[in-house]
């Protein structure tokens, strides 16, 4: 089923087989594919060449699922999950800079290495190596973005959402979540569940257990990456309060400061 589906995506692109990439030494130990898919809208002068990286499960890629990756913000490229989040390379860090190119590493805990092929995609057109060939192509929405998506893949399939923003009620599932990641004791998220009645957004401030235990809960979670648990949390992080209308001059301030953040620092963002 697997060959079947892979075959179905590629059969019409313009893909090519990568084995070296600037930055790392010697051939890549794993499958990596990219290349182009055309999308459309409805309307024929709404299409779209949208960029992807196939990367072969170097485990069982006959058996293993294949996972479609869409990295979010609106906007980023998927290159940032590949290299960042749960790809087989990363950049290597504590590195003085010398001019040239950054220096890749393998992964060893990358998802290829037992749980899946991956494809990560360039979406919404415009983003990363993806571009609308048309003005009317270039204007996006949610609707668009899953219309390529499913376009791209053509055929349906199961999908996992990492680090989403699906609801307005979203905060009220990151408790749950910090449990399961064993970031809070079950006593305090016990607690939590009795007090608060799982409603930690707008707490009524006659309830004065609830708001107790919320503040605990928060001073442990303080110094979690939240977006990135495996990560430190840097104090220039973009994911601090940013009001829209000054997203540009908060976003110059970052990179200027970025400069002199420790390697293993990212400046990121949270929408």
């Amino acid at each position: 089923m697997l060959l079947i589906l892979l075959h179905l995506v590629f059969a019409t692109s313009e893909s090519n087989i990568v084995k070296f990439l600037p930055g790392f030494q010697g051939p890549l130990p794993f499958v990596l594919e990219t290349g182009y898919i055309e999308v459309s809208e409805t309307k024929a002068d709404e299409n779209a060449e949208v960029f992807y990286y196939f990367i072969e499960s170097e485990n069982n890629p006959k058996q293993d699922p294949l996972l479609l990756w869409l990295t979010g913000g609106p906007g980023c490229s998927g290159f940032s999950g590949l290299a960042f989040e749960i790809g087989p390379i990363t950049f290597t860090i504590n590195e003085e800079y010398n001019g040239s190119l950054p220096n890749l590493a393998l992964r060893p805990h990358s998802w290829t290495k037992a749980i899946s092929n991956i494809i990560f995609l360039d979406l919404p057109a415009g983003t990363g190596f993806s571009y609308p060939k048309t003005e009317t192509a270039v204007q996006q929405s949610t609707w668009k973005l899953v219309h390529n998506a499913h376009q791209f893949l053509r055929k349906e399939m199961i999908y996992i959402l990492g680090n989403p923003l699906t609801t307005p009620k979203n905060n009220d599932y990151r408790i749950p979540f910090n449990h399961r990641m064993a970031l809070i004791s079950d006593e305090l998220y016990l607690s939590l569940q009795k007090n608060c009645k799982g409603n930690y957004i707008n707490i009524d401030p006659q309830n004065e257990l609830c708001q107790s235990v919320f503040q605990s809960y928060e001073e442990t979670i303080s110094r979690v990456f939240t977006l990135h648990i495996l990560e430190p949390k840097c104090e220039s992080d973009y994911h601090k309060e940013v009001p829209s209308r000054r997203h540009i001059d908060k976003a110059h301030e970052i990179f200027s400061s970025s400069l002199t953040m420790p390697p293993s620092c990212r400046v990121t963002s949270q929408n």
